[in-house]
């Protein structure tokens, strides 16, 4: 009996030292990484987001392109890319495929031939 009882015991005060061993995150820190991310994420810093590509081409017809689009004053922000050997004009940073069809409506009525693209890189 008495061999038995003193395995329980060890086992029993093992078991209770692990179960100690938690960690805490401290609220302010959570709360900051939150807003970081939140902050990231409206800026369209990830790369997982769509984009409107209206062309691909030279460079002038790019250029020529990227003004037409900003003198219509749509309220999706135009970027120039170049991908060798060509340019590209890309038309927004969106969340997710709904908000970027809802916005090809409307741009494809000055742009027919845009697409949505989502970017590798």
């Amino acid at each position: 009996m008495k061999k038995l009882i003193l395995p329980i015991v060890f086992i029993a005060f093992s078991i209770n030292s692990i179960a100690q061993n938690n960690t805490q995150v401290e609220e302010t820190t959570v709360n900051e990484l939150f807003a970081k991310k939140v902050a990231l994420e409206k800026d369209g810093k990830f790369k997982d987001r769509f984009t409107i590509q209206l062309i691909y081409g030279g460079r002038e017809v790019a250029t020529k392109t990227k003004a037409k689009y900003d003198n219509l004053n749509l309220s999706w922000p135009s970027e120039l890319k170049w991908e060798s050997p060509n340019h590209k004009v890309w038309i927004g940073k969106f969340r997710n495929r709904l908000e970027a069809d809802r916005a090809l409506i409307e741009i494809r009525e000055h742009f027919p031939d845009a697409f949505i693209l989502k970017p590798q890189s």
